[in-house]
């Protein structure tokens, strides 16, 4: 989730998957109103903004299950890595 995303091993590895022109999605699921704390309150911008500073291409989308099977199978014929973000409500 989004929280996670706040984690070294999250940034480590989007700087990764780059250098290496690794063919890996990432897929992120954010919830505003988080369990532990609202978001904001542990990182300072989105997942997705975090993605677009290495030059990831990202595609943002909500719980709709065709806008999301559609983002994996862009994903997918992507070149290199690519990040999906999926916001959902509770």
């Amino acid at each position: 989730g989004d929280a996670s995303t706040a984690a070294g091993a999250f940034h480590e590895a989007l700087n990764a998957a780059c250098l290496l022109g690794a063919k890996v999605t990432f897929l992120v699921v954010c919830q505003p109103l988080g369990e532990g704390a609202p978001i904001g309150t542990q990182l300072a911008t989105t997942p997705a903004r975090l993605a677009a500073a290495f030059d990831i291409p990202i595609t943002e989308t909500g719980s709709d299950e065709d806008a999301v099977a559609s983002a994996v199978g862009s994903a997918r014929e992507a070149d290199g890595p690519a990040l999906i973000q999926v916001t959902l409500h509770r």
